[in-house]
């Protein structure tokens, strides 16, 4: 069973991003000035897969810190299949779409083309959640 675990968690990953995350050519355009009300929380990843016939990297996450709990599920209730950003070390934000392990109480599901990011189990980093989510 944990053998086809990977494969299943990359195959849902796979039908999630086919149908939230369109192509950036498709995307639209953020009208006005973007919301200032973000948070930041500081996360470590639990498991890490990519496909490359998929084009597709899906990370398994949870909080870095334990006081930041209550926090994570409260964003990933609100984030499920929307646009989020990531910072891995001392690099730049890039986009991924999250969604909500609702099995999981506090985990996450982040989905980003493969090479966009690097990441692996244990790794941390942060992710920026808008506090209304409206470009959901």
């Amino acid at each position: 069973m944990n053998a086809i675990w990977p494969k299943n968690l990359i195959v849902i990953a796979a039908a999630f991003v086919l149908s939230v995350w369109p192509p950036a050519a498709a995307r639209p355009q953020q009208e006005g000035p973007p919301n200032p009300t973000v948070s930041v929380i500081d996360c470590r990843a639990i498991e890490g897969h990519t496909s490359g016939v998929l084009g597709i990297t899906a990370v398994l996450f949870h909080q870095r810190d334990r006081k930041d709990q209550a926090l994570l599920g409260e964003f990933l209730k609100k984030a499920d299949g929307s646009t989020v950003e990531v910072r891995i070390a001392n690099g730049g934000w890039k986009n991924a779409s999250v969604a909500r392990i609702r099995n999981c109480f506090g985990r996450g599901l982040l989905l980003f083309p493969a090479g966009e990011m690097s990441i692996k189990d244990g790794d941390e980093f942060a992710v920026k959640f808008a506090a209304d989510n409206s470009g959901k």
